[in-house]
């Protein structure tokens, strides 16, 4: 567990540290100017020329001051959802996982790992939490929840490295950590929104690719009994797959800014019920598909849903 516990360290580093530099509750400060002079011809005139030129250079150099903590922020924000990520590597911890967490049962375990189960246990508490983010940003700031955020998962990461049985595992890592995760998964989007507000979409995504994307997707899906005959066209059928699944996510909360306005934070929560409800339904549901015409209708179906979801999107705008 030496590994698993060096790295559930690193990164509650990286998430604490990251939630440090994002944006303050308020919106972008603006500098308010007071200017005068006096009331006679050219003294007058020569004094509001002064005046002017002064507050031009506090504006300047109030609006680098903005940018750089905008970038800060920004960085920090990249910083928090490296650590939120970290959790879609669990399909490859768990091959190194001592028997102990590999099963319910312990060490004495065979079959089927039950640790697959951690990773839509962390998708459920993220949908749980995620709703509570946008809530306490309103009271405390985008800094301040992130940084509790940040405080659930280091403390749920940290104490899952020396967890001794699969129960607990869960409790540390899938719930702690998860609702973590959800606390502080859009304080960044937030944050960013706020220090770039004429450039949400390099920040957030930009909406207009959305449609592209998940017609690719849908098109490789369907094509995707043809294209496994061969592994090459499998590999890259594979990866086109997932870029477009990971484009299109990325994109939800531009486009819930941009329909929604300042309750997009919110309604992005709503959205991203459908993404934790699917880690628990999904592998139902395609075993379902599975048994009853194998993976070419397993494909199809999602194919189409890829195709129903860009028809909704072009209806909507």
């Amino acid at each position: 567990m030496g590994p698993m516990r060096s790295l559930f360290v690193a990164l509650s580093v990286v998430c604490l540290t990251g939630a440090a530099p994002l944006a303050p509750a308020a919106a972008r400060p603006a500098l308010r100017l007071r200017g005068g002079g006096n009331s006679g011809g050219g003294g007058g005139g020569g004094s509001a020329t002064l005046v002017a030129a002064r507050g031009g250079k506090r504006a300047a150099a109030a609006e680098e001051e903005a940018t750089a903590r905008g970038v800060a922020g920004l960085v920090g924000g990249i910083l928090i959802h490296l650590a939120c990520g970290s959790m879609y590597t669990w399909g490859n911890l768990v091959s190194y996982a001592p028997p102990h967490l590999k099963y319910w049962a312990g060490a004495v375990g065979s079959g089927p790992a039950d640790a697959q189960l951690v990773l839509p246990l962390i998708l459920v508490s993220q949908m749980t939490g995620m709703p509570l983010g946008p809530l306490l940003e309103k009271k405390l700031g985008p800094t301040l929840t992130a940084l509790l955020g940040a405080l659930m998962m280091g403390i749920g990461v940290m104490a899952a490295a020396t967890a001794p049985s699969l129960a607990s595992f869960c409790v540390c890592y899938a719930v702690v950590f998860g609702l973590g995760v959800g606390v502080a998964y859009q304080m960044p989007i937030i944050a960013g929104g706020r220090w770039f507000p004429a450039k949400k979409g390099v920040v957030t995504g930009s909406v207009a690719s959305f449609v592209p994307l998940t017609l690719l997707q849908g098109t490789t899906l369907l094509s995707f009994p043809a294209l496994a005959a061969s592994r090459l066209t499998f590999l890259l059928a594979t990866v086109a797959m997932l870029f477009c699944m990971g484009g299109t996510f990325a994109l939800f909360p531009a486009q819930a800014m941009r329909v929604y306005g300042a309750s997009g934070a919110s309604v992005y929560s709503i959205m991203f019920t459908a993404f934790g409800s699917a880690a628990l339904l999904g592998p139902i549901a395609s075993n379902a598909l599975l048994q009853r015409g194998g993976y070419p209708l397993v494909f199809s179906v999602l194919g189409l849903c890829s195709f129903g979801s860009a028809a909704l999107t072009l209806a909507s705008q």
